[in-house]
């Protein structure tokens, strides 16, 4: 167990003892202001892993909103409150694997990637469910497709058709050839991002016909990318402290395709019980068109911003 002082008063008399996040889903919460009164609601939430054999504790807190906006486009539930302001899988189940330091402009290494994968195929072996991953980051690559961690995606992917990464394809458009890595890995999904012509009009005031490309969205030109366009521009979910609630990006468009994936599977699965759906998507085994009109009878309906 753990203690945490989240008032900041030097006492934790007043606190509750938390375990480790992963078996009661237990938060604390740190809390602005001299004392409680003084607070106004806002708080920083935050979790702790606890590994007793190596006298460590590991606490686990959003240090910027960018993960946290990215969640609630794929799976957000009520958001702000709002009954129906829900992402675009509410229902689904979420992990959360940090893999960079926010305080540093986002700075990870190959490394952390690698073990936040290699976490994700654990999950979904000790658990049989699909898993599907989303992935709001990627840096330059010099080798489009051929860079060591490319190769190692891609290997890994192969070998555990269980698990769906959708990766953003970066926001160094609109040249070409400037797709983010991972994103140019051949097994990921990879999302530009466009302006709905709805949201245009919404959030934007704009009179549009049909959707568009953001400028910013990343390109193909080597590589054959990105497989898919997705919505780039959302109101979700952020930490207390952040000020804005809309963000633009690859970045939103991604976890818009995560939700839509997730969807799918979870049809399929409930559709062919004895397959690999993401196997047969993947490996291009069947056409999800004539699946359409029996997941809308399945309750399963596309959700929009």
């Amino acid at each position: 167990m753990a203690i945490i002082d989240g008032t900041g008063d030097g006492s934790v008399a007043d606190e509750m003892p938390i375990s480790n996040y992963k078996e009661h889903q237990e938060v604390f919460q740190f809390k602005a202001g001299k004392n409680a009164e003084e607070k106004d609601g806002r708080f920083l939430t935050g979790a702790v892993n606890i590994f007793p054999d190596e006298h460590r504790i590991n606490l686990y807190f959003a240090d910027g909103g960018h993960g946290t906006h990215v969640a609630g486009i794929a799976g957000g539930y009520r958001i702000d409150g709002q009954t129906g302001f829900n992402g675009v899988a509410p229902g689904a189940e979420m992990i959360a694997l940090k893999f960079a330091d926010n305080t540093m402009d986002g700075v990870t290494v190959t490394g952390s990637m690698k073990r936040a994968y290699e976490y994700v195929i654990k999950v979904a072996q000790e658990t049989g469910k699909p898993v599907i991953v989303n992935m709001s980051f990627g840096i330059g690559s010099e080798l489009e497709g051929r860079s060591a961690m490319d190769i190692w995606l891609d290997s890994l992917l192969d070998a555990h058709p269980e698990v769906t990464v959708c990766i953003a394809a970066g926001n160094d458009g609109p040249g070409l050839s400037n797709i983010g890595l991972p994103g140019t890995a051949r097994t990921a999904i990879t999302s530009g991002a466009c302006l709905p012509d709805d949201t245009g009009r919404d959030l934007y005031g704009l009179k549009m016909s049909n959707p568009v490309i953001w400028d910013f969205s990343s390109r193909g030109g080597e590589l054959a990318k990105p497989d898919i366009v997705s919505p780039g521009t959302a109101v979700s979910t952020v930490p207390d402290y952040v000020l804005g609630d809309r963000y633009n990006g690859t970045s939103m468009a991604s976890p818009y395709t995560t939700g839509c994936c997730a969807l799918l599977v979870s049809g399929m699965k409930q559709m062919f019980r004895t397959i690999n759906p993401m196997l047969m998507i993947l490996r291009g085994h069947c056409s999800l068109a004539p699946f359409h009109s029996q997941m809308q009878r399945s309750s399963i309906r596309e959700q929009e911003w």
